[in-house]
């Protein structure tokens, strides 16, 4: 029964298609490439590293895990203003622990900037990513139960059926590679003095890779449409506390996913003007939810180059009932830093979210 537990959180997790469609990540927001390759060098410094770390489903059976690590710089050609360009790097890994199904990938990551006008306070931003994936399990795949294993004249399970499933358990691909490859839009601007809002749209998996681990049969990858906004809005009793509601919407195949939240975030400290006894802080804390699924508490701190950020999904679909609403506990470390060759000298009025 637990086998069959676990199979069905599996499905739950990834869509109706086994294997077809894939994981996500509940704090979008900090994982700027993995959301829209358009996010490319889209920073308020020169260097952005980061690594985030997923855990969900140990109340089940052995844990679904996630993990992402991305690395990327801003680029600023002499002579064009505030313009600039954006390289990356992403690497990620999906691993579901009963039958140690396993998804890694390393992409690459492009774009470029424009200022829409003279003060630089908004810009767009195309960017187009690309990379390799490799899918693998181990033969723990031929300890699942199927349906062909329950029978219609006994009305209940009888292993001892064949599981008409050869082609996938024993006889199927039990790693392979793929190209991957996708693209985004994004906007950034000031409204007014007490509005800034981001806005983008992506592609993902824009040649709908052969994912299928049967020899004789193709389960092509759907391509991912992601919808994306944030918005910054200063507080009307008080210039250090913002409000900043957020959205997700995915697309993928019959599959579709709403993701909306609001935050507090609270600005605990500005830079000095001379000097560097002062840094940069603020804290937020807010609720994400996604429709028909989960509740999201998060909580987010920026100390001058550091931010780190931790959120807790509580169930509450029907998944409930089998994993006890206990949900997935998400951590995301970023480091955001200087370099020699980026934007010194460049200044514009907006802030990027």
């Amino acid at each position: 029964m637990k086998n069959f537990y676990s199979l069905l959180v599996l499905v739950v997790l990834i869509g109706s298609d086994l294997f077809a469609q894939e994981f996500n990540f509940t704090q979008y927001g900090v994982n700027p490439l993995y959301l829209n390759p358009a996010n490319t060098g889209v920073m308020n410094r020169d260097v952005r590293a980061g690594v985030t770390y997923r855990d969900q489903g140990r109340s089940v059976s052995k844990s679904y895990s996630s993990a992402a690590a991305n690395i990327d710089f801003a680029l600023y050609p002499k002579g064009k203003g505030t313009d600039f360009w954006g390289f990356g790097l992403l690497a990620t890994r999906h691993t579901q622990g009963f039958f140690d199904f396993n998804t890694v990938s390393v992409n690459v990551s492009g774009s470029y900037t424009k200022s829409l006008n003279a003060d630089g306070s908004s810009f767009l931003s195309f960017g187009f990513m690309g990379g390799y994936a490799q899918q693998s399990r181990t033969d723990a795949v031929n300890q699942l139960t199927w349906d062909n294993q329950w029978s219609t004249t006994k009305y209940k399970f009888d292993g001892s059926l064949p599981t008409n499933e050869d082609d996938l358990t024993f006889n199927g691909r039990r790693n392979f590679n793929y190209s991957d490859f996708g693209a985004g839009v994004l906007y950034n601007g000031i409204v007014n003095p007490n509005l800034q809002v981001n806005a983008g749209l992506a592609l993902s998996h824009l040649n709908s890779p052969n994912i299928s681990f049967s020899n004789s049969t193709e389960a092509k990858k759907n391509p991912k449409l992601a919808l994306h906004g944030t918005a910054e809005i200063a507080s009307g009793f008080d210039s250090k506390i913002r409000i900043v509601p957020t959205f997700l919407y995915l697309r993928q195949g019959p599959q579709q996913m709403l993701n909306t939240g609001v935050f507090v975030k609270f600005i605990l400290g500005a830079n000095s003007k001379y000097t560097e006894y002062r840094k940069e802080s603020s804290f937020s804390g807010g609720l994400q939810y996604r429709l028909r699924d989960a509740i999201s508490p998060m909580v987010k701190y920026e100390v001058n180059s550091y931010t780190i950020a931790a959120s807790y999904d509580i169930t509450t679909s029907t998944l409930r009932n089998i994993n006890n609403s206990v949900g997935a506990f998400e951590i995301t470390l970023i480091y955001n830093g200087k370099t020699n060759f980026g934007s010194k000298g460049k200044s514009r009025k907006l802030r990027f979210l």
